[in-house]
């Protein structure tokens, strides 16, 4: 509710400096349902982060308790309460481990928990290490030898998301000062020129100049926020 409130508002402001209306400010609805489901994917990619970055803390717990003898499951089990004591019921992966556990206790295979918790999050170390725990339970194997390169391959993977949103952080930063400039320009006319300020939003002429402007804004800042997407 607060998601789309607040797109509402952007959306009521930009139409309202673009056609000096509230006739179309019903419309900044639909900018705000836009909104919402762009601030929930990114909120996503967010959760998705946490979880890659905190999942190697996990790992480490684990292959600490198998080398003092404890069975994978109690591993995990045990694993899964320290991660919830040092960050928090709310944490996204202590939520996620939270499920894996009660579906432990019905006697569903770790590995095929761990399989699902990897497609669901979309994080391939996580699949993987689900994947090593069927396989070490059907054939065996050092398990923590296995644990401890997952683990590095994840932390190689983390330094490498660590540089590239360094990188990009910048470019981030002016695309957010570029995209306050044109509304900043509008407001200093329409206060300091209302005169001149007065002819954009002249009848159908005016209307149709300003819309041209606002479908070009939007279009800048969709790419810019394209360019600056971190993908690896």
């Amino acid at each position: 509710m607060l998601l789309l409130s607040a797109g509402t508002g952007i959306g009521a402001l930009a139409l309202y400096l673009t056609y000096d209306s509230f006739l179309l400010l019903p419309a900044a609805f639909v900018f705000g349902i836009f909104f919402c489901r762009l601030a929930e994917k990114k909120l996503h990619v967010r959760r998705t982060e946490i979880i890659r970055s905190r999942f190697p803390d996990f790992l480490a717990s684990i292959q600490v308790l198998l080398r003092a003898g404890y069975s994978p499951e109690n591993g995990i089990r045990t694993a899964a309460d320290e991660l919830r004591k040092r960050y928090g019921k709310k944490d996204p992966l202590s939520e996620e481990l939270m499920n894996v556990l009660a579906q432990l206790k019905l006697r569903i295979n770790a590995g095929s928990l761990f399989c699902r918790l990897g497609e669901k999050t979309d994080i391939e170390e996580i699949r993987i290490f689900g994947e090593v725990l069927s396989v070490s339970a059907r054939n065996g194997g050092d398990l923590v030898r296995i644990l401890k390169n997952t683990r590095r391959m994840l932390y190689e993977r983390i330094e490498t998301e660590k540089e590239i949103r360094t990188i990009l952080s910048e470019a981030r930063y002016e695309l957010l000062l570029m995209s306050m400039m044109p509304p900043a320009v509008i407001l200093y006319l329409r206060f300091s020129f209302p005169e001149m300020a007065g002819r954009l939003y002249g009848g159908w002429p005016g209307a149709a100049v300003m819309t041209v402007c606002l479908l070009l804004y939007a279009a800048a800042l969709w790419l810019g926020s394209r360019l600056t997407a971190k993908k690896i």
